[in-house]
């Protein structure tokens, strides 16, 4: 029967005008047309005789291309991952899947980002609370800002990872029979907060703004929880190139949205930012970053504590670590005024001697 239903697909093509274009799966998910050879659902789902199973291929049929292709969704493969609690090398780290990159503040993908985490503290009643953001650059750490975890007030509880919306217990995508759901998010316990020893915030301005969290427990890998790379030593965005934050606008002081957002920013010349910060006696310097100063687009839409992401320019579709979000100006974009955060590539040797196995 396997032959026959190949056949059938192979008829629907009638046209030729190239693989790769953009299409949305009957899931509703965007991907990408690509030759039914290269999309590992197909394949598995050739050899199967479930009647939901062939309706799904049927429907997925990029038509008027040739050879077949076929609307190739995320959720369908997952590339493995070493499980070791080193840090991972290139080969494996800031790899997403294939997601629509739309960016200025709109809310991210079900598996974007997969590296985000968020933080949930416990305050002094004992009520929960997601409060900030991370990034996991391991199947044990998750790097973080300083001030999100030296709050007298909070003390941190557990670090999710694989979320989406804060409000569904399970998150999901697609209408039957098409309807495709992640695992649920992972709640981890932290067995260590290793702050940097030269962490210090005051009204001249916030500094060595990092800090490790150690997982009780080793996560595993998924599809929704993958880590991100570091920064190479030499590694870094030029002014005017975008980068990216991602999170759900969570601060230390308070909370915006239940599902992930994403934004791009651009980064501003480091004089310049100097500059505009050195006239309020805030002192801004090469251990910084300065990102944003678009009208009502800033990392408050992402968590203070998170990633701000950089694409590697010899794979546009793997990510590294470029910052930390750490703090901006009481009100968030405002036009000229661009966001904080921690260079991560100045903090690589601290990084490197506080880790484990």
């Amino acid at each position: 029967m396997v032959p026959l239903f190949v056949s059938f697909l192979f008829i629907l093509c009638i046209s030729i005008i190239g693989a790769q274009q953009r299409c949305t799966t009957p899931n509703g998910e965007v991907a990408r047309c690509v030759p039914i050879h290269s999309c590992s659902i197909f394949l598995k789902a050739l050899d199967s005789a479930d009647a939901t199973s062939r309706a799904f291929l049927k429907a997925s049929v990029c038509p008027g291309i040739s050879p077949l292709a076929v609307c190739c969704g995320s959720y369908t493969t997952y590339q493995s991952l070493d499980d070791s609690s080193s840090l991972p090398d290139r080969n494996s780290c800031g790899i997403q899947e294939d997601t629509d990159k739309v960016f200025g503040g709109t809310n991210a993908g079900i598996v974007e980002y997969p590296w985000l985490a968020t933080l949930q503290y416990k305050n002094q009643l004992g009520h929960l609370s997601f409060k900030c953001g991370g990034a996991l650059i391991s199947n044990k750490y998750v790097l973080t800002a300083a001030h999100c975890v030296t709050n007298p007030k909070l003390t941190l509880h557990r670090v999710r990872l694989g979320e989406w919306n804060l409000d569904s217990p399970e998150d999901c995508f697609g209408t039957a029979p098409f309807k495709q759901c992640i695992s649920k998010p992972i709640d981890a316990e932290v067995e260590d907060i290793i702050t940097h020893e030269k962490y210090s915030k005051s009204t001249g301005g916030v500094f060595f703004d990092i800090a490790l969290l150690r997982l009780k427990t080793p996560v595993s890998y998924s599809i929704s929880i993958r880590p991100i790379c570091l920064p190479k030593p030499d590694e870094k965005s030029s002014a005017g190139e975008l980068v990216y934050v991602a999170g759900w606008g969570n601060t230390e002081y308070s909370s915006y949205s239940p599902i992930k957002q994403k934004l791009g920013l651009p980064i501003m010349d480091p004089n310049k930012c100097q500059d505009l910060f050195g006239r309020s006696g805030v002192t801004v310097n090469n251990d910084h970053i300065c990102a944003g100063g678009e009208n009502l687009k800033d990392s408050c839409k992402g968590d203070s504590g998170g990633p701000l992401m950089a694409r590697i320019r010899e794979n546009p579709n793997q990510f590294y670590l470029e910052g930390i979000v750490s703090y901006g100006v009481r009100m968030c974009g405002s036009p000229g005024i661009p966001g904080i955060y921690t260079r991560v590539n100045k903090y690589l040797e601290w990084i490197n001697s506080k880790i484990t196995p």
